[in-house]
């Protein structure tokens, strides 16, 4: 008999247009039911302080439908934890994490100047155009070079 996989919720890797640039979240694992579980425990057990148990529910609720990751989620609990000042924190504090990229257009790319040496082209899945990433970045994260370059 095969061993049946334990069950995710997929994200699709973002790619957000802000104002003068792109950003993608440096997140791109899945979210798993047993993440889930042992992060909202965790914050259970670091804020006592919240007797409403449906705060919890829609901890999860919300974290499912902000498409989080098993590494986002851990991040943003054990961040909250850290800098919470509050007896305890609102669920907003634990939406609003997030670790992103800054991407370029070419038009940006192009007015770089010197400092365009830095960046190179990449490519983003489900984009049909270059962006262009600091080779920190690029090295930091493994992202793929468009057209290999």
């Amino acid at each position: 008999m095969q061993e049946k996989s334990p069950p995710t919720w997929r994200q699709i890797p973002s790619l957000v247009k802000k104002d003068k640039h792109y950003e993608l979240s440096i997140y791109n694992d899945s979210l798993t039911p047993e993440c889930l579980s042992s992060q909202i425990a965790k914050v259970f057990k670091a804020f006592p302080n919240i007797d409403d148990k449906d705060y919890f529910n829609i901890l999860k609720d919300r974290f499912i439908k902000n498409n989080f990751t098993d590494n986002r989620v851990k991040d943003a609990v054990n961040h909250v934890i850290d800098t919470c000042v509050y007896p305890k924190p609102a669920i907003a504090e634990f939406l609003q994490y997030d670790k992103s990229i800054k991407l370029l257009t070419y038009s940006q790319y192009a007015q770089l100047g010197e400092l365009a040496e830095q960046y190179k082209s990449v490519k983003i899945a489900g984009c049909d155009f270059p962006l262009w990433c600091h080779v920190r970045e690029i090295q930091k994260y493994k992202l793929p070079l468009w057209n290999n370059r």
